[in-house]
């Protein structure tokens, strides 16, 4: 959303740009339009790693993964990120919705650092938050939260063939949630259904080829 949003806002600045009288109302749209396209090369950057601009197969298949997860959730915003055991951190190869500076908040994250992702991968479970102000454990991450317009959020596991947890599928919302089992099992089921996909998706192409 947010992503469409910048692009609207460049094609409008250069509509005005190109109506504009003088040269002082001609610089400042200038101005806007130079500083609106910098927040979408963040924006992209932060949202959408090398690996998954580099191949437009992967990048599809995250993209419809948040999507769907949004729909099926109702939820406001929605992340899928890949684990990187190597460097212990999340690695986001498709968000919803999330502007810059939550999306380098969220690459920080760790096992058992307190947020719903981090507990997921500590725990290889789903883990809810159904407020983010009264978890006591999410202290370090609220103020990121509060002015991203997170009070909510449920992060469940995707697993590879052998078992092994690769990514953390999550949803969140601007409004406390008390979550049921069937918002779990639900998200569980879906997030369970990409793991295999996503796993061919990330092998190298001549793995990929002979698979």
């Amino acid at each position: 959303m947010w992503r469409y949003v910048l692009n609207e806002n460049i094609l409008r600045f250069n509509a005005l740009l190109a109506q504009a009288r003088s040269e002082s109302e001609r610089a400042k749209l200038r101005q806007l339009i130079a500083q609106t396209e910098v927040d979408l090369r963040e924006l992209e950057e932060a949202s959408t790693p090398e690996v998954v601009r580099n191949d437009a197969a992967l990048r599809f298949f995250a993209e419809r993964a948040v999507g769907e997860a949004l729909k099926l959730q109702a939820a406001n915003f929605s992340t899928l990120q890949i684990y990187d055991p190597s460097r212990e951190r999340l690695i986001i190869l498709a968000q919803c919705n999330f502007r810059a500076a939550f999306l380098h908040h969220l690459e920080e994250m760790r096992p058992g650092d307190g947020s719903a992702c981090g507990r997921c991968l500590a725990d290889g479970a789903p883990a809810m938050i159904g407020d983010v102000n009264n978890d006591l454990e999410f202290e370090a991450h609220r103020e990121a939260a509060r002015e991203a317009g997170v009070q909510a959020v449920l992060a469940c596991p995707a697993r590879n063939g052998s078992g092994a947890l690769i990514a953390v599928l999550s949803t969140y919302f601007s409004a406390p949630r008390q979550f049921s089992g069937q918002d779990v099992l639900q998200m569980s089921s879906f997030a369970a259904s990409l793991g295999p996909e996503l796993e061919r998706h990330l092998q190298p192409p001549m793995q990929r080829r002979t698979a």
